[in-house]
């Protein structure tokens, strides 16, 4: 019998943050289900925005390799996407809008932390430096990778910040919350950061290691599978422990502990499999990632998981 996953919250580095992507009942952290994958229920999972920040590489989330996770890659057709959670329908009472970037000229609205915390959470306009970073170019942030403050230009954030507070112009999403677009067409559009953080994600196969950048992974979200940072640090290796979805090693999946075998807390880390030529641990066998008929359109391998074999 084939078993449900779990939709996790991120971890994102020491300079990072926690980010918490809407999962497809409209709730966010670590005890909803995701939207693909195995099919039964299982224990929720630690709340990860209580957890310590892994002081590795950040994380985020979003959308599914060609459509929302909650919908056609999904094996719940009736879930929320983010233009349907309750949490995204309305503009936050936040400082600026990052849909309208409302700020003075020379300025840009973005996301940052407003309480010296470690995860986005409000908005506000700063100062777009000269010659600023174009999408996808090298970046540097001051004080934090929360802070807001960088070196992209206007509807770019400093992304998957290192420990010397570098990282890439990632695209802030555009059009509106109803009508979302990226400048890259080939990414999507997903929220979170109490609806603060629009971000445009790359789609991704977890069998391809090329879909994602250096010090990324391709991971299951709320959005779909996406590109986010690796924060798996020592661990994340087959059946070990994790709190985050990027918590496990690029190639694998943290599920719930009835999927893996011998998993002594609420989730685990599994690999993702080829149904065409399947390779799994001892103990697991290879099923379908995505229900039947429910394979996103353009997405290419026989995506399965190594989940526990039936008694």
């Amino acid at each position: 019998m084939l078993r449900r996953l779990f939709t996790l919250g991120l971890a994102l580095p020491a300079c990072g943050s926690v980010v918490d992507f809407p999962n497809v009942d409209g709730s966010t952290g670590s005890s909803a289900e995701s939207s693909s994958g195995p099919d039964a229920a299982t224990s929720a999972a630690p709340d990860p925005t209580s957890s310590p920040v892994p002081t590795t590489s950040s994380p985020t989330t979003g959308p599914d390799p060609t459509t929302s996770a909650s919908t056609e890659g999904s094996s719940e057709s009736d879930g929320c996407d983010f233009l349907d959670c309750d949490d995204t329908d309305s503009p936050p009472d936040v400082g600026c809008d990052i849909w309208e970037q409302n700020c003075a000229e020379g300025e840009k609205c973005t996301a940052y932390a407003n309480d010296g915390g470690a995860a986005w959470n409000d908005t506000r306009c700063v100062p777009i430096v000269d010659d600023p970073g174009g999408l996808y170019e090298p970046c540097t942030v001051e004080e934090s990778g929360v802070s807001g403050i960088d070196t992209c230009d206007l509807g770019l954030m400093c992304w998957n910040v290192t420990e010397e507070l570098t990282g890439t112009c990632q695209g802030l999403c555009q059009g509106s919350r109803q009508d979302p677009t990226c400048e890259d067409e080939s990414a999507v559009c997903a929220v979170s950061g109490d609806a603060t953080l629009p971000l445009c994600l790359s789609r991704c196969d977890p069998l391809d290691p090329d879909t994602c950048a250096r010090n990324e992974g391709c991971y299951p979200t709320g959005y779909g599978l996406l590109c986010i940072p690796d924060a798996s640090g020592r661990l994340g290796g087959a059946f070990d422990q994790c709190e985050y979805v990027n918590a496990c090693d690029p190639g694998l999946s943290c599920v719930g502990a009835d999927v893996v075998p011998g998993c002594e807390s609420n989730s685990c880390c599994t690999p993702f499999c080829d149904l065409a030529d399947p390779v799994c641990p001892e103990m697991t066998t290879c099923v379908p990632f995505f229900e039947p008929g429910q394979v996103p359109d353009g997405f290419e391998s026989e995506l399965g998981l190594c989940a526990a074999e039936p008694a």
